[in-house]
């Protein structure tokens, strides 16, 4: 129990010095860009190696594009 106590006031006493000596930013920055540069190299090789685009469909416009002339585009499907 007193081994318990001594350590937490000691981790709380480095804890104050890195706090007033500028340890800790410099500590939390390593820790962030570490994480950051982590999550980075998940996502990239997380990604698709091809993406195939699809066109499918015909529209009306396509067989006969005289529908433009009296229709707008976004109503001819």
């Amino acid at each position: 129990m007193t081994a318990l106590v001594i350590s937490l006031i000691l981790i709380g006493l480095v804890s104050v010095l890195f706090f007033f000596t500028g340890w800790l930013s410099i500590g939390v920055d390593l820790l962030l860009r570490l994480a950051h540069s982590r999550h980075q190299k998940i996502r990239r090789d997380r990604r698709p190696g091809r993406i195939f685009l699809i066109r499918h469909g015909e529209s009306q416009a396509n067989v006969d594009p005289s529908k433009y002339s009296f229709c707008f585009s976004s109503l001819i499907l």
